[in-house]
């Protein structure tokens, strides 16, 4: 194994442990939201999803929990909520970034 082999498999490493603690974070903090006294006393649990993101760490699935408030009937994922998540979004606003810095790059 030569250095550009190490680094790019301390790289590949490195970006499954990143990938690993943010699902095991957001998990835990739907986790926290679900068990929460006050939550229980507003929203209603109605499912639990997976949902798939691309973040600058690569691919993420993680499972967080579907909500109904009981004051006005509405739908949310308190977990995403929490987290700046929009409701459809399929990619982190940091991928975005990056892919037009890049692309500015090369014009």
């Amino acid at each position: 194994m030569d250095i550009t082999e190490l680094s790019l498999k301390v790289r590949e490493m490195v970006d499954k442990l990143g990938i690993e603690t943010m699902v095991v974070i957001i998990e835990e903090l739907d986790k926290i939201i679900k068990e929460d006294k006050r939550r229980k006393e507003k929203w209603v649990v109605e499912r639990e999803d997976e949902k798939t993101l691309i973040t600058t760490v690569g691919e993420i699935k993680y499972k967080r929990t579907y909500y109904k408030s009981k004051e006005d009937g509405r739908y949310t994922y308190l977990t995403d909520d929490a987290l700046g998540i929009e409701r459809h979004e399929r990619v982190e606003e940091g991928v975005k970034v990056k892919i037009v810095v890049s692309f500015l790059k090369l014009i």
